[in-house]
């Protein structure tokens, strides 16, 4: 079973990250800006991934180190026993991490 991990953002987090990247010299508008851009982002990537988990095709990555050596697309089942294939060949010669591909639309530099 697959799980996705990633670090939810929050109100709070992105106030930090402004505070790292930018220091005190931001305006009380620009700020909340930011952070309402920053979590309309998250909720589009989220959905984004979610309806392609609920569809038939998958995409998978077989990385040893930080080289990818396979991968395998196509109808999910399909795409997951020949990705397990490979990483059962390449793992032979040391560990793999299998990741599932998700697309995500950008459009002007910035996430649809």
């Amino acid at each position: 079973m697959c799980e996705l991990g990633f670090k939810r953002l929050s109100a709070q987090l992105v106030e930090q990250i402004i505070a790292d990247r930018i220091g005190g010299g931001i305006t009380p508008a620009l700020k909340r800006d930011c952070i309402a851009l920053a979590l309309d982002i998250e909720r589009n990537v989220i959905e984004n991934i979610r309806g392609q988990l609920q569809g038939e095709d998958a995409e998978y990555s077989l990385l040893q180190g930080d080289e990818l050596v396979a991968s395998s697309m196509g109808q999910r089942s399909q795409a997951w026993q020949e990705i397990c294939h490979y990483a059962a060949v390449y793992g032979q010669d040391g560990d793999c991490v299998i990741q599932e591909v998700f697309r995500v639309p950008v459009k002007d530099g910035a996430s649809a």
